[in-house]
């Protein structure tokens, strides 16, 4: 594996849950995140990432329509 390869994980186990998480690391993780969520107010507005904090989203599928609502946390290397 090469240390700048951005990676994708699902974080919890297989089954049903409440919760799911899904890691994303590397030069290119906010740039996808940025891309695959919508702002949860605003959805013609960018999403807005500030480390360290959680921020509300929405899950969209290719046509537009929300799928889910989702929880993202940005932490920025060194500290991640």
């Amino acid at each position: 594996m090469n240390t700048d390869d951005t990676i994708v994980a699902v974080s919890t186990p297989a089954g049903r849950g409440g919760l799911g998480v899904v890691r994303l690391s590397g030069p290119e993780a906010l740039g996808i995140t940025q891309k695959v969520l919508r702002n949860r107010t605003d959805t013609a507005q960018p999403l807005h990432l500030v480390p360290w904090r959680v921020t509300q989203a929405q899950l969209p599928d290719e046509l537009g329509a929300i799928v889910d609502r989702v929880l993202v946390t940005c932490f920025q290397k060194p500290h991640s």
